[in-house]
């Protein structure tokens, strides 16, 4: 076993301040853009643009994530969380000069495919640094961060559309950057395994790593193209589906079978408590993107708000999960327990998911501040809980690939979750196409169809009963997406009833790095 670096605590903490800015980047491009959207999109005169200035990234980041946990492996931490950040620098500066949207949507790519390997590594370089115990403590340090900067994005993205431009969304992230790649190179002390490049390349799961993002990207891009009005029987649609669960397939055949060293090893899969942290994981995510992508669209629809404004009303949702993740933290760390944590949180997400059909077109700023506080309690209680569940049920080393596994999960349910979330909120404004023909006309009727959700700006440019009318149907609309969330919480919720208890170990294991330390034979490995 390698032998603990020893680290001064002045470099440790600067190195964890160093990750936390780095997360704290990646997480503010989850819901940064979700404001300017209908600017973006009217700059570039692109109705797609709603859909994939987002989505590009979500599934860029899904894919990537295990990946990037396994080049870790080989490599080390340092020199691939160096290699994460400065890609998501090159892509935040493609996405801040694009002069056209396939260059925003590709600069998109970029800073999630970075992103992805930046969350995961987050927690595996905390994992390595903490025992099993006080890593709830760290992770919820790191919970504040991520549920601010998710939180807080729709704010900071509205207020710099406003004031500035909708490109300083990309240009702010290079300073914070820059200044996370200075620190970490000065400060983070981690073993180096010196892996010859060749070796090393030779040992990385191609094919594991080629399977899994063609799954991520070719099924939720399916769902995407059925849901902006292809037909869902068109070979396009079906192409991808098909080929997404192929690939699906072949991924989990090809790390069964044949890889050396898996992406993702499947004996992570292998017990009960393992598999419910990962549904609690999958519905969490799927469930809590949809306050950050859905309620500015209620909020600007319903209420007319001003992306400034929209920011302004999501700031309860980022301050209370920020307080309960921390809470969560501490209380795994007291107690040294994540069960009660998962149960209660999971409950208090469900709860408030099922208010948030009770929003109508009458706007209630007191309901929807409160609705959030409930809902983000939930939500920031289960951030960690369940990856410390995860974490306590594998060995060592396997903890950057469960890592890497959690954080592929969570990431495919977000991107999923506004496909789908978009999907059922596309099909109800269909639905009404009547009513709103017979309330708007046939011109600007057909602009609330499935283009809806960039037509908000339209809103503006209606008045006294026609624009009620339209107000009515993005309400319904919505309040058929929030069942769809409250379903998928409750999934979560009674998954997390068959998660185990087990021992939080207060001793911290140096981490496992290099080809030899994971040359296991295949017959250990899945004993």
């Amino acid at each position: 076993m390698p032998q603990p670096l020893r680290r001064s605590k002045a470099k440790l903490y600067l190195a964890i301040l160093a990750l936390y800015v780095a997360l704290f980047v990646a997480a503010l491009d989850y819901s940064i853009v979700s404001t300017a959207l209908p600017t973006i999109a009217g700059h570039f005169h692109s109705a797609s643009a709603y859909t994939w200035v987002g989505s590009a990234y979500l599934l860029a980041q899904a894919a990537s994530a295990p990946t990037w946990a396994k080049l870790s492996d080989i490599w080390g931490r340092k020199i691939v969380v160096l290699a994460a950040l400065s890609t998501f620098f090159f892509g935040s500066m493609m996405c801040a000069l694009a002069d056209s949207i396939s260059v925003l949507i590709a600069g998109r790519v970029v800073q999630g495919a970075s992103g992805g390997g930046i969350v995961v590594l987050v927690n595996v370089v905390v994992s390595d640094l903490f025992s099993l115990r006080q890593r709830g403590l760290v992770l919820g340090l790191s919970g504040i961060v991520w549920t601010l900067a998710l939180g807080s994005g729709p704010f900071v993205g509205g207020l710099l559309t406003e004031k500035l431009s909708w490109r300083w969304i990309w240009f702010i992230n290079l300073p914070f950057c820059g200044a996370a790649i200075a620190l970490l190179v000065a400060c983070l002390d981690m073993p180096n395994p010196h892996t010859p490049l060749i070796e090393g390349l030779i040992a990385v799961d191609w094919i594991g790593s080629a399977t899994i993002v063609g799954f991520a990207v070719m099924l939720p891009m399916g769902l995407t193209y059925g849901s902006e009005g292809v037909p869902w029987s068109s070979s396009r649609v079906v192409a991808l589906i098909v080929s997404g669960a192929a690939t699906l397939f072949l991924f989990l055949l090809n790390e069964a079978k044949f890889a050396k060293h898996p992406v993702m090893p499947l004996r992570i899969f292998a017990t009960r408590s393992n598999l419910a942290a990962l549904v609690v994981c999958f519905c969490h995510g799927f469930t809590y993107i949809s306050a950050a992508w859905f309620l500015p669209l209620y909020c600007q629809s319903v209420a007319l708000a001003s992306p400034l404004r929209v920011g302004t009303l999501l700031l309860p949702s980022a301050l209370s999960q920020a307080v309960l993740y921390l809470a969560s933290g501490v209380a795994i760390w007291k107690t040294g327990s994540y069960l009660w944590v998962t149960w209660i949180g999971m409950a208090c997400m469900t709860l408030g998911m099922g208010l948030f059909i009770d929003f109508s077109w009458h706007f209630s700023t007191a309901k929807v501040v409160t609705y959030q506080l409930v809902a983000g309690l939930g939500i920031g209680f289960v951030f960690e809980a369940p990856l410390v569940a995860l974490q306590a049920g594998v060995s060592h080393r396997d903890v950057a690939s469960a890592t890497a596994a959690f954080g592929f999960l969570r990431n495919l349910a977000t991107s999923m979750s506004i496909v789908l979330g978009g999907v059922v909120f596309q099909a109800a404004m269909e639905r009404q196409k009547q009513e709103l023909l017979a309330g708007l006309g046939s011109t600007d009727a057909a602009m609330f169809g499935r283009e809806a959700a960039a037509s908000i700006m339209l809103l503006h440019e209606l008045h006294g009963p026609a624009l009620q009318i339209a107000q009515q149907a993005f309400a319904q609309a919505l309040r058929e997406t929030w069942m769809l969330y409250t379903v998928s919480s409750a999934i979560g919720l009674a998954a997390s009833f068959f998660i185990d208890a087990k021992e939080l170990s207060t001793d911290r294991i140096e981490a496992a790095v290099g080809l030899e330390l994971h040359r296991v034979p295949r017959s250990a490995a899945d004993g």
